[in-house]
């Protein structure tokens, strides 16, 4: 009887060992996929991050070249800064609504 008991404890024992192989197993997969899952999460964030950066800069080196030229508005030409100016031009009221509020030189002039 004591043969039998001695036999079972050590099945027993076995067992739990490998029990406990596999659920070390188990373990350390779930961190490796863990980390996977993480490493990639960084790398989509810093390639998110560089694209933004990179439109940025393309965004302000573009706006560079788009700077507007005295007597200009809006970068299209002033058809009032080519005409010789007159002591005695009109306002436009029909170009000074289109013009609005936000131009350079205000309204354009009509000589006459």
């Amino acid at each position: 009887m004591g043969l039998a008991m001695t036999a079972l404890i050590l099945v027993q024992a076995f067992w739990l060992k490998n029990a406990w192989l596999v659920k070390e197993k188990q373990f350390d997969q779930l961190i490796s996929w863990s980390m996977i899952d993480i490493e990639r999460q960084i790398e989509r964030h810093e390639a998110t991050d560089l694209i933004l950066r990179e439109n940025e800069r393309q965004a302000r080196d573009t706006s560079i070249f788009n700077l507007t030229v005295p007597g200009t508005i809006s970068g299209s030409a002033n058809t009032s800064g080519n005409q010789k100016s007159n002591k005695n031009a009109k306002i436009d009221p029909d170009k000074k609504k289109q013009m609005g509020t936000g131009s350079r030189t205000g309204v354009n002039l009509l000589t006459g």
